[in-house]
């Protein structure tokens, strides 16, 4: 009767562990979505931005940018349609791919989030909380 016991014991705590791993992927992929979705961080850089950071470009910005940020993809944008400024040296090519990375990544991101591989495990994630 000793090792029926001690085999449920071992059983339920391998219950636990489970749980307690599914927590902890569910928490992981929240804070993946809080993070990326967070309306008072710079999308690009994480720093923090105002509430009252009011953009002349607000409504044809696809993402929310610190100040700096926001300079920056404007001259992106405006490199991009042939309007570079030469005094801007630093914005060579190289730069170019890092903007374009940048939001091929974005776009991923919110493919993913949208994918019903993701949903299925949010679903999953959840279920293995109640």
């Amino acid at each position: 009767m000793g090792d029926i016991v001690k085999f449920d014991e071992c059983m339920e705590t391998e219950k636990k562990k489970r749980k307690q791993e599914r927590i902890k992927k569910l928490n992981a992929m929240r804070k993946i979505l809080e993070c990326t979705k967070c309306a008072l961080k710079c999308t690009r850089c994480g720093t923090q931005v105002a509430v009252s950071h009011s953009s002349s470009y607000a409504g044809q910005m696809p993402y929310r940018f610190c100040t700096s940020c926001e300079n920056e993809f404007r001259d992106f944008l405006n490199r991009k349609r042939g309007k570079s400024q030469k005094d801007l040296y630093w914005q060579n090519q190289e730069w170019m791919a890092i903007w374009e990375t940048w939001i091929q990544y974005q776009k991923a991101m919110r493919k993913y989030e949208n994918s019903d591989e993701f949903k299925k495990l949010l679903n999953e994630l959840s279920r293995g909380l109640e």
